[in-house]
């Protein structure tokens, strides 16, 4: 794995043109709106290399509809991410997010199969890195971004029927006081 931190990241988008904004066509969540500030990451040279990852490696040799990329992936994961934050921030106001916290868990979504990133960086902190965090990596539940659109992505490029409706998922999840004394993301049981 390949170790880098925010300051490494970001110093490859400071010649690039700032003006660029962009809308991608996703095949799993249609359009993708991202942010000039991110686009300028997802230009840089560590992003680009996903596109050159499958997915599913091998398994496009058993199922040659298993073409989809890393790159592809972590964009679903970026637009997820964001979505996710965006609802809990409109649900429970109360909550301390704001923009620079969802631009934070959105570039942990883009950013999550590059390989280990410090978020360590006093330019990019995030109020409540550990819940934002548990939005693309879950290790507590193991229900996160990450999973939800590789869930819908693998699915569709098996043709296979995904059961999973990450939409409802996200829509009934709570931030809430845990016994361990954090903030977790929480689900009703059903």
């Amino acid at each position: 794995m390949m170790m880098m931190n925010m300051t490494e990241l970001l110093s490859h988008i400071d010649d690039m043109d700032p003006s660029c904004k962009s809308t991608i066509n996703d095949c799993i969540h249609g359009h993708i709106l991202l942010s000039r500030d991110l686009i300028r990451i997802v230009n840089t040279p560590e992003v680009q290399r996903l596109r050159d990852l499958k997915q599913l490696g091998l398994g496009s040799h058993v199922y040659p509809g298993a073409t989809h990329t890393r790159f592809a992936h972590s964009i679903g994961v970026c637009h997820l991410a964001g979505t996710f934050v965006r609802q809990l921030k409109a649900r429970q106001p109360e909550l301390p997010i704001d923009d620079d916290d969802i631009f934070c868990v959105q570039v942990a979504g883009l950013c999550h199969d590059l390989g280990t990133i410090s978020f360590k960086n006093e330019s990019v902190m995030c109020l409540n890195p550990d819940l934002l965090l548990q939005i693309v990596s879950n290790e507590r539940t193991g229900l996160d971004v990450d999973k939800f659109d590789y869930f819908a992505r693998d699915c569709h490029a098996l043709g296979l029927s995904n059961m999973f409706d990450h939409n409802r998922f996200m829509l009934m999840a709570r931030a809430l006081p845990c016994e361990d004394g954090k903030v977790h993301i929480c689900h009703k049981d059903k």
